[in-house]
């Protein structure tokens, strides 16, 4: 058996949300609340936050306490919502999903601030981590353990969420000694190789009530940050053998090299005899340096290498007819745009000679939108792409536009068309929802805007408003 000493054993935990197997679909309804709500006396945005809470399918008849819960933990563990003099306001983290709708982006971000001891647990909780001296971020460090096991290996090295719980995250040595992800992994491949079984005997793994908990629930929080990991496309596999995903080498060397990169508050306070009020005091800290970090475009979707391979070869193909014309070199960017580009050029194929005439528009010229296509009658098409990546299929049907995407469909009027794009890790063949004339679609009902904030607008899509139609890829 495999038993971490006693004066070692530490149990690390954070808060679990109640949802966890529906997370992305709730997150989104989440972030989109909070972004038509805005800001808000405390009383007033809770009210409306738990309003808002009961729309999401299942929830019309749940106890105000079970959505209390909802608001209180999801706020805790994504610092979602800020407060000021009073006022509740959802943070950059919050508005940025309900934006990008990105959840690669959103986990890299998350994963990047998330560490113990942390903001996301209960004072009292924070209070045992700082009395134990734990300063702790857990994504990098897992990321080197599985680089430093494929060196040791000599081959791809995996982890195993009970491998992460005993070898890392409940030893103190590692979660306050800073013991290195090579020896972490060096114990690991020894386990492996003696055969070692892991001892679940510790007094705090046990319920208050003295009974043993089960062995998947003593491993659920490494467990969590694992597929926190998986989400955000740093690691992947199944069957709890989890391996480095080479396709997201930039996010990975990111974190690692960013690794000292932590908040400091808590740490702060671990020679000083402080109190439940000190640690209450650093809660708004927390918060900030969560919201502080963006336009890291180590953490931007690209597509893998299959993927890329595949955008390369349609557009080869395109252009193999033009004499003179020169292949597009640069594929770079929106994930979605370079996969609706390809769609645009392969749509238009067989009916037209003017493929040189679709353009991905660059950002910073500001038209609001993102491609130029063309219609087989002589005129143009005008393409905004929405894209929702995440890692399972998901139902939620929104979009936020800028207001200068909004300004450019009212003007272009019939010759403006959203795309939105659903793009996910479960294989399913990949759907475009077109919209056209999406100013007339709201004015006849079909769609739903809110209120402008900070520039951005959200649209409600309605099955009225558009038509499904399959990408096309090669």
């Amino acid at each position: 058996m495999y038993k971490i000493p006693d004066k070692y054993f530490f149990r690390l935990h954070h808060n679990r949300p109640k949802f966890k197997n529906n997370f992305e679909e709730i997150l989104l309804h989440v972030v989109d609340s909070l972004f038509e709500i805005g800001e808000l006396p405390v009383k007033e945005f809770n009210s409306l936050l738990n309003s808002k809470l009961r729309d999401f399918p299942g929830n019309a008849f749940r106890k105000e306490k079970t959505m209390d819960n909802w608001r209180t933990e999801i706020a805790s563990l994504f610092s979602f919502i800020r407060e000021k003099d009073g006022v509740l306001y959802p943070g950059l983290a919050a508005e940025r999903l309900s934006i990008k709708r990105d959840f690669g982006l959103f986990w890299n971000y998350f994963l990047f601030s998330f560490q113990y001891s942390g903001g996301h647990i209960a004072n009292y909780n924070i209070a045992n981590s700082i009395q134990n001296k734990v300063h702790f971020k857990p994504c990098p460090y897992l990321l080197m353990v599985l680089i430093e096991g494929e060196k040791l290996a000599k081959k791809p090295f995996h982890i195993t969420p009970e491998e992460a719980t005993f070898c890392v995250f409940n030893d103190l040595r590692v979660i306050r000694d800073k013991r290195t992800p090579k020896a972490s992994a060096q114990i690991i491949l020894n386990n492996r190789k003696q055969k070692k079984l892991y001892s679940y005997e510790y007094e705090l793994l046990k319920k208050k009530d003295g009974e043993n908990r089960t062995n998947s629930d003593n491993t659920r929080y490494a467990k969590d940050v694992l597929d926190y990991m998986k989400y955000a496309r740093l690691i992947k596999g199944e069957f709890n053998r989890l391996y480095l995903d080479r396709n997201n080498e930039n996010a990975i060397n990111y974190h690692i090299e960013n690794a000292e990169v932590t908040f400091d508050g808590y740490k702060n306070l671990m020679d000083s005899d402080f109190v439940l009020k000190d640690i209450n005091m650093l809660e708004e800290d927390w918060h900030t340096y969560v919201n502080s970090f963006d336009n890291i475009s180590e953490f931007d979707t690209k597509l893998d290498e299959e993927s890329l391979t595949s955008v390369t070869k349609a557009i080869q193909e395109i252009f193999k007819n033009y004499k003179g014309k020169s292949i597009p070199n640069n594929i770079k960017g929106d994930a979605g745009e370079q996969l609706v580009y390809v769609h645009e050029c392969l749509r238009t194929k067989e009916e037209s000679k003017r493929q040189h005439l679709i353009l991905k528009i660059p950002t910073h010229l500001g038209v609001g939108y993102d491609l130029q296509s063309i219609e087989i009658p002589k005129c143009k098409r005008y393409i905004e792409v929405k894209t929702t990546e995440s890692y399972y299929s998901l139902k939620n049907s929104s979009v936020n536009v800028t207001v200068n995407e909004w300004d450019s469909a009212e003007t272009l009027g019939g010759l403006y068309f959203i795309y939105f794009l659903k793009l996910n890790r479960t294989g399913e063949k990949k759907k475009l929802f077109v919209i056209q004339n999406p100013i007339k679609q709201i004015k006849n009902g079909n769609l739903k805007a809110s209120k402008p904030r900070n520039n951005h607008i959200l649209i409600k899509l309605n099955e009225k408003a558009g038509t499904w139609i399959d990408l096309l890829e090669i």
